[in-house]
């Protein structure tokens, strides 16, 4: 793949065949430009030979890592501060795609 423009940074990369019928990052990509804060940047989207691709920033550690950095335990607050960002997440999708 050619998809250098001389900024190193750390991305995730997506790849999806490109004659999926439903192809499932189209409308993820588009959710993701839309996204406030805590959801990562789309560095670029396309087709590149038989794939579709995302490339999107990296932003840390996954829950599960914190899950384990904290040896498997969460307060209660911890909990609730995570229910309410994932709930707003899905919001947002359901916002997105139901304006698409």
């Amino acid at each position: 793949m050619s998809l250098d423009k001389g900024q190193l940074l750390e991305t995730e990369q997506m790849f999806r065949d490109a004659g999926e019928q439903w192809p499932v990052i189209i409308p993820e990509e588009e959710i993701r430009q839309a996204a406030p804060a805590g959801i990562p940047h789309v560095r670029w989207f396309g087709v590149e030979g038989d794939y579709n691709v995302l490339v999107m920033d990296l932003l840390g550690p996954s829950v599960e890592d914190l899950f384990n950095f904290c040896s498997r335990k969460l307060s209660l607050k911890t909990i609730l501060m995570l229910a309410d960002q994932m709930v707003t997440a899905f919001d947002l999708m359901h916002t997105v795609i139901a304006f698409r």
